[in-house]
């Protein structure tokens, strides 16, 4: 009895750590576009302005003229304009 309480909490364990795991890969989500800017400073600002909420990452290329965020998509919504 003994044996099949300990497969059965080692199999509970195992199925619950997944979960979590594909929880939180499920939650991020990524996306890029172009951004007007000219030097250091503009990066600068438009990295601080790009931090909201919801945003864990921001970072703007200077020579691409790029924004790339990384989000929380069940707090922040894209859309297409």
């Amino acid at each position: 009895m003994k044996f099949y309480i300990s497969i059965l909490l080692s199999l509970l364990v195992s199925v619950v750590s997944n979960a979590q795991i594909n929880k939180r890969s499920i939650k991020d989500s990524s996306v890029s576009f172009s951004v007007m800017g000219a030097c250091e400073q503009c990066k600068d600002r438009i990295e601080t302005a790009a931090k909201i909420k919801g945003v864990k990452t921001a970072v703007w290329d200077v020579d691409k003229q790029l924004l790339s965020l990384t989000f929380n998509r069940f707090k922040i919504i894209v859309a297409k304009v």
